[in-house]
């Protein structure tokens, strides 16, 4: 950073600054985002080229294009199981068709009924950390 003498509007004295790498006018033209941005391009940071933490292989990226087939499919799990949580037995409220096996590294198993059970949204989150 260089180090640089500003007077102040104020009061008239002089004081030591660091020279932002943006001028304010150029802040002023960006939004918050454009300046991250500008200061990410600066210094050569980027996401490009590194993997989604859910990718494994490729699977997951294809849950999009099977958005509206899948939320019909989950309705189908939740009524099959009673719209009964299968780990609590809660009946109603927030479900979640949770895979016996994962989707990412099985799509073969994705819309099959067996690799399918309901739990209530409390007990999905504790299944995804190894708690039940």
């Amino acid at each position: 950073m260089v180090k640089i003498e500003k007077k102040c509007l104020t009061c008239g004295k002089t004081y030591s600054s660091y020279k932002n790498k943006l001028s304010p006018d150029r802040i002023k033209k960006y939004n918050k985002t454009q300046v991250a941005k500008e200061n990410i391009r600066r210094i050569g940071i980027s996401n490009k080229g590194k993997i989604p933490v859910n990718y494994i292989d490729g699977s997951s990226r294809n849950r999009k294009y099977t958005w509206k087939k899948w939320i019909n499919f989950a309705k189908e799990i939740y009524k099959r199981d009673d719209y009964t949580c299968q780990n609590c037995g809660k009946k109603g409220g927030l479900l979640n068709a949770h895979h016996i096996l994962p989707w990412a590294g099985n799509p073969e198993l994705a819309f099959n009924s067996e690799n399918l059970i309901t739990l209530c949204v409390p007990c999905h989150s504790k299944q995804h950390r190894g708690k039940i």
